[in-house]
Formats: structure tokens, sequence, C-alpha cells
């Protein structure tokens, strides 16, 4: 009897859980991002997406040569730019590099 009553009891509780839990919705939806060079318009032969924040600013890794070398960037959906990250000193993104995997609200 106590089984049954207890066994009751969680599925009533997953069952509350179930219909008031509420899902985040997002404002940008991003199936797809290939970095365009704002200088002069090709496209990186490989891009990866790193995350996005609620502003929708996607943080990305791009390289032109297949990611032997590769830089971090920011794309803002609002103005359709790409910006690079610099590399921190000490870093030439060749022999070494560091690569952002993050992105806040605030854009850093």
């Amino acid at each position: 009897m106590y089984t049954i009553v207890r066994r009751i009891i969680l599925f009533a509780f997953s069952l509350a859980a179930a219909v008031f839990s509420s899902f985040a919705f997002g404002d940008y939806v991003a199936n797809q991002i290939d970095y365009t060079d704002p200088s002069n318009g090709s496209v990186a032969n490989f891009t990866q997406l790193w995350s996005i924040n609620n502003k929708g600013n996607a943080l990305g890794f791009a390289s032109f040569d297949g990611g032997v070398t590769g830089f971090s960037f920011v794309y803002e959906p609002a103005t359709g730019n790409y910006v690079r990250l610099p590399m921190p000193p000490g870093f030439d993104g060749i022999t070494n590099f560091a690569q952002a995997v993050g992105i806040n609200d605030a854009g850093s």
C-alpha cells in the first residue's frame, strides 16, 4: 500500500513539474553562420560557432586554410558585421594561438 501511495505522489509531482515548467525561447535562431571577410567578401572554408548570447551576437572560430590557422570572431546580426577578436599579447595565431569559447550578454 505504501509503495502505491508513494508512486502516486511521485507521479503527481512529475506531472506538476511538466505542466508548470517553462521553456526558454531565444530572440534569435542561428542555423548557419559562414564567416565573410569584411575587407574583400571572401567566405572562410571553415567556420565553427561556439556560442550565442541573448542579444543574438554569435561567437565563432573561422579559418581560410581548413583550420591550420584561425581566429575568433563575433557576428552581430543587427548590423550583419563580423568582428575579428585580436590575439592576446604574445600570441601570433600561427605558432601559438588563443581562442574564445563563450560570450555573455555584455558582449565579452
